[in-house]
């Protein structure tokens, strides 16, 4: 007479063979790369101290946006700039534009900002406050940019025409600008 395997153990003796008798010392599988993370736009500004007037970027490194800040730092009665920025718009586009709480005093003083696009990557802006009092001391944010990304490449932010007045509207002495420059790399 012929003994009857039932099918489960013939199923599992199979397995066990197929998997190496299942020891453990058969090929395992590769360990997944990591996904690269997305390479991100750079700024670099040209400079900074006291007395100065100068983009930096602010916020997260992004592989989309740039934001940059337009700070002044430890100045002396500055009531009103002006100045025209030279943008790099074959790598990047002006998103929006928006004034920081420096010149205004976190809004506690009244100011009037300008700004025109000529159309060809330069901004011709104007920012004061208004009436009759002082100027204002310190540093703090003066403006904010947010820019997207057009396309890869490098550029220059240049600030140009530049004047920084005090309260009589005459030029401070010594405040230097700096602008920056930007890397776009390809998305991958």
């Amino acid at each position: 007479m012929t003994a009857r395997v039932p099918i489960a153990t013939l199923l599992a003796a199979v397995v066990l063979a197929a998997c190496g008798g299942g020891g453990g010392g058969g090929p395992t599988a590769p360990p997944v790369p990591p996904t690269p993370e997305p390479a991100t736009i750079k700024f670099s500004t040209d400079g900074g101290g006291s007395n100065t007037i100068a983009l930096v970027q602010v916020g997260d490194e992004s592989p989309d946006s740039l934001f940059l800040n337009l700070e002044a730092t430890e100045v002396s009665d500055l009531y009103a700039i002006a100045f025209d920025l030279a943008m790099p718009t074959t790598v990047l586009e002006l998103v929006s534009v928006g004034e920081g709480g420096f010149l205004d005093e976190m809004g506690a003083a009244p100011t009037s900002f300008q700004l025109v696009d000529d159309g060809a990557g330069r901004l011709v802006v104007g920012l004061t406050r208004l009436g009759g009092g002082g100027g204002v001391n310190g540093s703090g944010t003066l403006l904010m940019f947010e820019f997207a990304r057009a396309a890869v490449g490098e550029g220059v932010f240049a600030l140009v025409d530049t004047s920084a007045l005090d309260r009589k509207a005459d030029p401070i002495d010594g405040v230097t600008w700096f602008g920056g420059t930007v890397s776009v790399p390809d998305e991958e």
